[in-house]
């Protein structure tokens, strides 16, 4: 069974500006917060390496499993976790830490 986006997104910076790397809280703050998220977070896009930005495409746009991700790829379905994985830590600390 594939995953399905709730919405969708023609680019992952579609992501980053309508705040999905955020939780709840975080979508709540002012204005001025979320702009600064969202300019670190498009940094923290920019910074993922080709893999790892490859595995978030693949996840929220066009909503493979890992498991179709590892087999399209032809990589260790731990490997593919480990890469969404360390993507989307990246992602939430550049989101976090945008605001400080």
């Amino acid at each position: 069974m594939k995953n399905h986006p709730a919405q969708s997104f023609g680019r992952l910076e579609d992501l980053e500006q309508a705040g999905c790397f955020l939780n709840k809280d975080e979508r709540q703050g002012d204005q001025a917060d979320r702009i600064a998220r969202q300019k670190a977070v498009g940094q923290a896009l920019q910074s993922l390496n080709e893999d790892q930005r490859r595995v978030i495409e693949l996840t929220h746009f066009e909503g493979m499993t890992q498991t179709e991700i590892s087999e399209k790829l032809n990589k260790p379905l731990g490997t593919v976790k480990s890469l969404v994985r360390s993507a989307l830590k990246s992602l939430r600390t550049a989101a976090t830490e945008g605001v400080a």
